[in-house]
Formats: structure tokens, C-alpha cells, sequence
């Protein structure tokens, strides 16, 4: 039996504020989304192009085809005027100011699409999806999506709730203290993976 942090992280972790991420990080969540549920992202950094619009989480069966994620990029090169692309369903653009230097949150609740306190947009479809969600890519009917790229920045963690607002998943930032391996842990479920 593992020995367990106040807090409930097993004594052979070390939380961390946050660990890096590149091009190519992302992590499964074992959770299939559902029209009510939440998820939230918290991170510093994203894609610096709207055309590889950075990932937050996603999970769709194809293109624009039960649809849940949640990307950003930079418009024009821009690091504070960026193109959220909100799938629910179908996907929809939003422009919004944000610095993608600073930490922000972004997330999903029961269909109101948010950052921080600005809202997205709030929509009313109904979808079936499923696929896991994956964290910080979309999952495009059991791969990662190639035409997106995962946030490069600072992740901070993330939680999902499900359909009756219970947290299914809690993400946060750890080191492996026996070889010093970076990545998240999910506090719910006691589970660990690599970045």
C-alpha cells in the first residue's frame, strides 16, 4: 500500500506548480464526454498559429462529427488577439483577447464554452461522442488529430466532472521522485502518466 501526501499524492511523488509542454505532449483520460459534463484546463502558452490551433482537450468520431474540444491560437501571429475553435457538435470560431503568456483557464460547462470569465459562446447541441477525451490534443476517432499541435507552454492541471458535477479526474503536476520523470497525476483515480 502507498504511503499518501496530505492531499492524497502517494509519497513517491512530488507535486510540482507545473510542468512544461511541447508539440507532441498530451495525455489520455479514460473518460468519454458527454453533453453535461466540464472540463477544465489550466495552462500558460499555446499554439502560435490559428492554423495549428493549440489542443486543450478533445474527442470527436471525425470531421466535425460528435465533436467536443477545445482549441486556441494566435491570429496573425499575435499573442494576445487568438482564435478560439470550440467544437460541440460542430465546430465554431470565436475570436477573444487573451495573453497567452499569462496562466489562464480554460474549459467546458455543459455546452457554455469559457476562458477565464469570458464566455465563448453556450450551446444547446446534442452529441453522442465516443472516444476518450484525450488532455491537451483532440482525439480524432481513436488518433491524435494531425492537423492540430498540443499547447507549448505550462501546465498547471486540469479536472473533469461528470454529467451529475462529480469530479471524475484531477489532474496535477508531478515529478516521479525514483527517476525523476515528469507528468500529471490523477488524484481521483491514483494513476500516474509520463509526459
Amino acid at each position: 500500500m502507498m504511503a499518501h501526501k496530505q492531499g492524497g499524492l502517494p509519497s513517491d511523488y512530488e507535486q510540482l506548480e507545473y510542468i512544461t509542454t511541447g508539440n507532441s505532449t498530451y495525455f489520455l483520460t479514460g473518460f468519454v464526454p458527454t453533453t453535461g459534463c466540464k472540463v477544465e484546463v489550466t495552462i500558460k502558452g499555446t499554439a502560435t498559429t490559428s492554423q495549428k490551433a493549440g489542443a486543450l482537450f478533445g474527442s470527436r468520431s471525425g470531421w466535425n462529427n460528435n465533436s467536443f474540444y477545445l482549441r486556441c491560437g494566435a491570429s496573425s501571429g499575435s499573442a494576445t488577439n487568438m482564435t478560439a475553435l470550440c467544437g460541440y457538435s460542430s465546430e465554431r470560431s470565436v475570436s477573444v483577447n487573451i495573453n497567452a503568456s499569462d496562466k489562464n483557464v480554460f474549459g467546458v460547462d455543459n455546452g457554455t464554452f469559457y476562458i477565464n470569465d469570458t464566455i465563448l459562446g453556450t450551446y444547446t447541441d446534442v452529441f453522442s461522442p465516443i472516444y476518450e477525451l484525450y488532455l491537451l490534443m483532440v482525439n480524432n476517432a481513436g488518433s491524435p488529430q494531425t492537423s492540430v499541435i498540443s499547447p507549448i507552454g505550462n501546465l498547471y492541471g486540469a479536472k473533469i466532472w461528470d454529467d451529475n458535477g462529480i469530479l471524475v479526474r484531477d489532474y496535477v503536476p508531478v515529478k516521479r521522485l525514483a527517476d525523476n520523470t515528469e507528468g500529471i497525476y490523477d488524484l481521483v483515480n491514483n494513476t500516474f502518466q509520463a509526459k
